[in-house]
């Protein structure tokens, strides 16, 4: 049968010819001079020039195998049509055997219930399947808000701290001596008749206010209120009004008299004037103030009223200098003074105001341009001295006067304070050591 099944079969190409055998003509004994044996010139004896020993046979001649020729076979085409001739193929045995591709045998169906199927998980990079949405964790937006908060909590108190402590004042106004135990705050609100301020007949600068804060390294800290026309010692001066010692010899010789005073050294000096109150109540949008009696004081410029009232700094600052309406005199400024201070703070700790950034950008600047310290306070420290005012002057806190001999005691043709000079060393060995106690802040004469 034709393999070719009508086609034409690919050219017969003969085998390739055989090389001739290499002659033994020329051929040289190997060796090194030694006899052939005769059995190796039996075997080369068919080859000329050799030996063959005498009555050996001849060893036949190989007999070459023929050579065969492939067959043409000659296929006839169909008659009913004619094909083209196929390109020359080397014998088919030239080629390696291609074994057929392998296929995959369908994997069977893995048997599994309802109850065990899970979602399939995403994969990272690729699409959400059809039909479902992302999940979103609440949780990344939560930690978001947590780190901008922390930015805040930094970032706001820091600036802050900077806008501030640039616009601050700052004089030589401490004396220098050996530290004594705790803190000690000097506040001073100076009368300077400026143009802003309240119009005033009086010449020259006065300390109108003058604060003593103490906070102890163990205790209770202390407001005490000196009056200003405490008949004191004035070092270089003798005898005279408290407030006096900041006319004559500024704050340097105010702080020198109080040390002298109290037996305590002054670590900061905070001075504000009066048009600097008026300044920060308004600021703050005005403080409530509360008085008794109807006052219309001429010379301080105090309107009011008997009961509490919303004020203004300009209300303000009249509520804290008035003195000659006042039966207590200047004991009684004192405490007006006190709740000026205590009216302010206690707005300034209210959450709204923890909240309005524009308000405290405006006090903290307002502060800052109206505060004169020494060259060693920061605002920084100015902020520990208003909390600590905050505690003093709120419930239960230690706040007052020393004891107190005279109201109207007469010296140098004046009317003065005389304090009671038996306890009033005792009354500030306590404060120093912070075992004062409510009671001692009473005044008694």
């Amino acid at each position: 049968m034709n393999r070719f099944h009508g086609a034409t079969p690919p050219p017969s190409f003969p085998p390739k010819r055989r090389l001739p055998r290499p002659s033994s003509q020329g051929a040289q004994p190997v060796g090194r001079g030694r006899a052939v044996p005769p059995e190796a010139r039996e075997q080369f004896a068919d080859i000329p020039g050799s030996t063959r020993v005498a009555g050996a046979p001849r060893r036949p001649a190989p007999v070459q195998p023929p050579s065969f020729a492939p067959q043409r076979q000659v296929a006839s085409a169909p008659p009913a049509k004619s094909f083209e001739q196929a390109p020359s193929y080397p014998p088919a045995a030239a080629y390696p055997a291609v074994r057929p591709a392998a296929q995959a045998a369908p994997a069977a169906p893995y048997p599994h219930s309802g109850a065990d199927r899970h979602p399939v998980p995403d994969m990272p990079g690729m699409g959400a399947p059809a039909g479902r949405t992302r999940r979103r964790h609440p949780w990344r937006w939560v930690a978001g808000v947590v780190v901008l908060l922390l930015i805040l909590a930094v970032a706001w108190p820091t600036y802050l701290f900077f806008y501030g402590n640039s616009k601050l004042t700052r004089m030589d106004a401490l004396t220098g001596a050996a530290a004594t135990s705790g803190t000690t705050y000097l506040i001073v609100g100076s009368d300077v008749r400026e143009a802003d301020g309240i119009d005033d007949p009086t010449e020259g600068e006065r300390a109108d206010t003058i604060m003593l804060l103490h906070v102890p390294e163990s205790g209770a800290p202390a407001l005490v209120s000196l009056p200003r026309d405490s008949y004191v010692n004035v070092p270089g001066e003798g005898e005279q009004k408290l407030n006096s010692s900041f006319a004559l010899g500024g704050p340097r010789l105010l702080v020198e008299t109080v040390e002298e005073l109290s037996g305590m050294t002054v670590d900061h000096y905070i001075q504000i004037s009066m048009a600097g109150v008026q300044q920060i109540v308004d600021a703050a949008g005005g403080v409530r103030l509360c008085y008794d009696d109807d006052v219309d004081d001429a010379d301080s410029g105090m309107v009011w009223e008997a009961g509490c009232h919303e004020t203004n700094g300009a209300q303000a600052l009249a509520f804290a200098r008035m003195r000659k309406s006042d039966p207590l005199g200047d004991l009684g400024r004192t405490n007006r003074q006190r709740q000026v201070v205590s009216s302010l703070i206690g707005k300034l700790k209210t959450p709204a105001t923890l909240v309005d950034f524009p308000l405290q950008r405006r006090m903290v600047g307002t502060a800052g341009s109206i505060l004169t310290v020494d060259r060693d306070t920061s605002l920084y420290n100015v902020g520990r001295a208003g909390l600590a005012l905050g505690s003093v002057l709120g419930e239960g806190g230690l706040a007052g006067v020393p004891p107190i001999a005279d109201l109207d005691y007469r010296a140098n043709g004046q009317s003065n304070v005389l304090l009671d000079p038996q306890r009033t060393p005792e009354f500030f060995r306590k404060m120093r050591e912070g075992n004062l106690t409510p009671a001692d802040m009473l005044p008694s004469f």
